[in-house]
């Protein structure tokens, strides 16, 4: 007899058959087993399909496809409309996940029903399932520092908490391999753009976190695999950024859900904090320029906010999403907004 899934895992595969198997393995070891296996393969050549094939072969839940290649987002959004479960986690092929990832974010998801995203703590590894050299580059990022004493604490964190922390820090959200998302929520905020690069999944987090509170385990059940074959570019990343780009991105997203919640967005909205992205890009673009120089660099950008360009002024020496006075500010702007803390649970 067909048992509705609980949890749809949506596996997007595209030439990483040097990481494909762990990455099976780490799902077919999950204490928790009622889920299907969605996989888009984008006409892999280096020979994933034939392992995705044996796999199929062994486990009936696995539903396999190969479809041109569209990106990422392009696969994701396509694994969401044929997901079933009530609930979605996105397992990119080249990471890996603890075998309890999948029983710790339902029963976090399925008991606090006022959240729509489920969040565990993240280990970042190397090509060969090394510990990264540095220690965990996760905990160091602008956003963890952040929240700090809240990694090592069960939390909920009420919406929109994490879309304003996520228009300063880029995103609480490192990784797709450490969230669980309700399947609703991408009836009622859409699915992911595929107009901003990398930064698909950002604007998506925005959308989702204006509107549903995130419910946080401790545990470091998820993994973030770094290598060399990442399809990642710094220094589009840098142009996108400088280019006032990533700005347009936030407020898009935010403008497209804000009639879910307009007190939430009204109350972001009205902080000098919410055009933190584009103070970030008036930084990248007036690096070592004189006064006069920048605002000619601003006119050039269009970037004639004035309210950012005073901002950026007043707090030029302190505008470090890392420094302690921006974080201060942060923290200053969440009060005057009345938007609450974490909760410990």
């Amino acid at each position: 007899m067909y048992k509705v899934p609980e949890i749809s895992i949506c596996m997007p595969v595209y030439n990483t058959k040097k990481y494909l198997n762990d990455r099976i393995k780490s799902i077919e070891e999950q204490t928790f087993q009622n889920y299907e296996v969605i996989i888009i393969d984008g006409f892999s050549t280096d020979g994933s399909w034939e392992t995705i094939c044996d796999y199929a072969k062994r486990d009936s839940r696995v539903k396999a496809t190969q479809e041109p290649p569209k990106g990422i987002y392009d696969a994701f959004n396509k694994m969401v409309k044929k997901a079933s479960g009530k609930y979605i986690y996105f397992a990119t092929s080249d990471d890996t996940a603890k075998p309890g990832l999948l029983e710790e974010l339902y029963t976090i998801l399925d008991e606090n029903t006022d959240c729509g995203i489920a969040q565990c703590a993240l280990q970042i590894i190397g090509p060969n399932n090394e510990l990264h050299p540095n220690g965990d580059s996760w905990e160091i990022r602008a956003g963890m520092k952040f929240l700090n004493e809240w990694l090592d604490k069960y939390h909920k964190r009420i919406a929109p908490y994490d879309c304003f922390i996520g228009l300063q820090f880029n995103t609480i959200y490192t990784s797709m391999t450490q969230i669980l998302i309700r399947r609703e929520i991408f009836d009622k905020c859409g699915y992911f753009s595929e107009n901003y690069e990398s930064f698909g999944d950002h604007h998506w987090h925005l959308k989702a976190s204006l509107f549903y509170s995130c419910v946080y385990s401790p545990k470091r059940l998820a993994t973030w695999r770094k290598h060399p074959e990442q399809a990642s570019n710094p220094a589009r990343k840098y142009e996108f950024r400088k280019n006032g780009e990533r700005y347009k991105m936030a407020m898009n997203a935010i403008k497209s859900v804000k009639h879910l919640h307009l007190e939430n967005f009204y109350k972001i909205t009205k902080s000098i904090l919410h055009k933190y992205y584009l103070v970030d890009a008036l930084m990248l673009n007036t690096r070592g320029k004189r006064k006069r120089e920048a605002y000619l660099q601003f006119a050039k950008h269009a970037f004639t906010d004035l309210d950012a360009i005073r901002f950026l002024w007043k707090n030029q020496e302190s505008c470090s999403p890392l420094s302690i006075s921006f974080q201060n500010i942060v923290k200053n702007e969440l009060k005057n907004l009345d938007i609450d803390s974490p909760i410990e649970i």
